[in-house]
């Protein structure tokens, strides 16, 4: 389950060997991608409240917005032989409490219910320049540094 935090963009790897699907708690109004047409195969189901992609061929990284009766959501696609499967997408807020998860050599990631929070200085949160903290979607995949971060 992916916690969608507002103004967060979440990345998304898509390939051509299965489908990945988005599914959201309300009805997907419509979604606009970034890239050619002849990329990504997309269907709405199960009462237009999921998204299924599949890359027709490889693509270059390219984003994704999907507009529901509820909310807006952000997403970077990439292809990858080794794609997303079924992911589930929530409304995320941003927690006042936190529990210190990782410590690296120069940043802090604390975990909250629904969002992470991410301490450091001069270090990129997915490919975001931060000075001193940043929220990121909890469930969706964390990069610093340019380098994904597993817990």
């Amino acid at each position: 389950m992916i916690y969608s935090l507002l103004g967060s963009v979440i990345l998304i790897l898509v390939g051509n060997q299965s489908l990945t699907t988005l599914s959201f708690d309300s009805e997907i109004i419509s979604y606009i991608y970034g890239g050619k047409q002849s990329d990504i195969y997309f269907n709405k189901a199960h009462h237009n409240k999921t998204l299924v992609l599949k890359a027709k061929k490889d693509f270059n990284p390219s984003n994704l917005l999907v507009v529901t009766r509820k909310r807006k959501y952000a997403f970077d696609l990439r292809f990858s032989k080794s794609s997303d499967g079924f992911l589930d997408i929530k409304h995320g807020i941003i927690n006042r409490a936190y529990k210190l998860i990782l410590e690296g050599a120069n940043y802090k990631v604390f975990e909250g219910s629904t969002s992470l929070k991410v301490l450091g200085e001069n270090i990129s949160v997915n490919n975001k320049k931060i000075n001193k903290r940043t929220y990121v979607s909890k469930g969706a995949r964390l990069f610093i540094n340019n380098k994904e971060v597993r817990f």
